[in-house]
């Protein structure tokens, strides 16, 4: 019998920032143009990625300015990564990526998981107001370990955002399990004599140097035109 691994993925964005129909695209195979946008859901797709079989669970969050539920909060606190969305035609859903990140990061209990930015509806390249080079400085800027720009119309790298998503939880696994295991400490000790590097930061001391984006360059160099400016940055 196959195992199947899980993944749980938590996706965030504004309203009209294609978060929704990006997931419903990957998911469900199909470009859903009118969608409820006051209903939060969960979706579970089973696929193969580099020959192994994964559970994906994916959290639509409802973008909310009055805080989320004890359960929300519980399923976005689980996550193994994060999706941020913004609308490649919105400067709005653009310039609000920062205190999103940073409430993504509240609510994730500040742990360390990769975040992924993603920029969509590259489908209506005519109306674009925000550049893929404005997308990979954001990356940058926020510390998110990939950036990538898609169209849930067409489904150019819809497949690729969630896969390289996964790849990153793997490569963090991997290296989490290298790191040599520190020796039991007395708990009293800990609780007296805390570790500073491991207290838990305050969102002021949240900054972009926290993490860092590293750019693959193995298949070539990254082109953009004017015309064409779509991106697709991993590591």
């Amino acid at each position: 019998m196959v195992q199947t691994k899980n993944i749980r993925i938590s996706v965030f964005g504004e309203i009209d920032s294609g978060k929704s129909t990006l997931v419903l695209q990957y998911v469900q195979s199909q470009f859903v143009e009118e969608i409820d946008h006051h209903i939060q859901d969960i979706y579970t797709k089973r696929t193969e990625i580099d020959n192994e079989i994964y559970q994906i669970d994916i959290l639509d969050v409802l973008d909310s300015d009055y805080g989320f539920d004890t359960r929300t909060e519980e399923m976005i606190a689980d996550s193994d990564a994060a999706i941020l969305v913004y609308s490649v035609l919105s400067e709005r859903s653009f310039n609000s990526l920062i205190m999103k990140g940073v409430r993504v990061c509240s609510l994730l209990k500040h742990k360390d998981i990769p975040i992924i930015l993603v920029g969509t509806k590259t489908d209506l390249e005519d109306l674009r107001q925000i550049s893929a080079n404005e997308g990979t400085q954001m990356a940058q800027e926020m510390g998110c370990v990939g950036f990538l720009e898609c169209s849930a119309k067409t489904r150019y790298n819809v497949d690729q955002v969630f896969e390289t998503t996964v790849r990153k939880v793997l490569s963090q696994r991997e290296a989490e399990q290298k790191l040599p295991k520190e020796p039991a400490t007395n708990s009293q000790e800990v609780e007296t004599n805390p570790d500073q590097s491991q207290q838990e930061p305050s969102q002021q001391s949240i900054k972009p140097q926290a993490r860092e984006i590293v750019l693959d360059r193995s298949a070539g160099p990254i082109k953009t035109t004017q015309n064409t400016d779509r991106c697709c940055i991993i590591v």
